[in-house]
């Protein structure tokens, strides 16, 4: 076997390139109930009409039942307020780290693919829930074991605008008070950081807060954003 000449002149060596690996991490506390939800639906048995089981909407949950913040919804709430109030200034830094639309690179248009976003420079991470309500609560159908109560409301009638007759719809809710743990990981310039932390600080905006999950338009999904807690 041949050997491999090393050499040994320092001038003709190059130095390794390194590129910064950022890691933010933070925590949003809930302050209005929060339904993200999976798209299943579950039951309780205290909730029945007609002697049957009500279909309750069921939030998202890790493999311990517990409520999590999937990294796709974060990424999302943080590029639409983003996207809504710099947009018009920061499009291509925006682009960088959120990623872009399919639909804005041509040669890649698929009539399936409208409206996915392809992947940036950052990676959201699904939120575990790391703080929980203590004591007792007044909340209905509270869990403690899973840390959600349920809500319900009317349905509204598309037709009349209006709440539906004899129709309630039943939500399963995170209750304000419950912390989700944030990690963002990516290679980063100081900027691209930057624009993720003005993004996350957008929970915490006085006129226009971001708002994750649904029903937002009713208040619900705010949260409060603490850095590095």
């Amino acid at each position: 076997m041949n050997a491999i000449p090393v050499d040994n002149n320092s001038a003709n060596r190059k130095p390794w390139s390194f590129i910064d690996r950022w890691r933010i991490e933070g925590c949003l506390v809930t302050t209005s109930p929060l339904h993200v939800g999976s798209g299943d639906v579950i039951d309780h048995p205290a909730i029945v009409v007609n002697d049957k089981p009500v279909e309750v909407r069921a939030v998202m949950k890790d493999h311990a039942e517990w409520p999590i913040l999937p990294g796709a919804s974060i990424k999302g709430c943080l590029r639409s307020w983003v996207q809504s109030h710099i947009g018009d200034t920061q499009a291509a830094l925006i682009r960088e780290v959120f990623g872009r639309p399919v639909d804005e690179v041509p040669q890649k248009v698929r009539p399936a693919e409208k409206g996915r976003i392809e992947g940036g420079r950052a990676a959201f991470h699904d939120a575990q829930m790391v703080i929980r309500r203590v004591g007792e609560t007044q909340l209905p159908f509270w869990k403690e074991c899973g840390h959600t109560y349920i809500e319900a409301n009317n349905s509204i009638d598309e037709e009349t605008g209006t709440a539906a007759d004899k129709h309630l719809l039943y939500t399963e809710c995170v209750p304000p008070g419950a912390g989700f743990q944030v990690i963002i990981t990516g290679y980063f310039s100081d900027k691209e950081a930057a624009l993720i932390l003005f993004a996350l600080n957008g929970f915490n905006d006085r006129v226009d807060p971001i708002t994750i999950g649904s029903d937002g338009h009713c208040h619900k999904g705010r949260c409060k954003w603490e850095q590095g807690r």
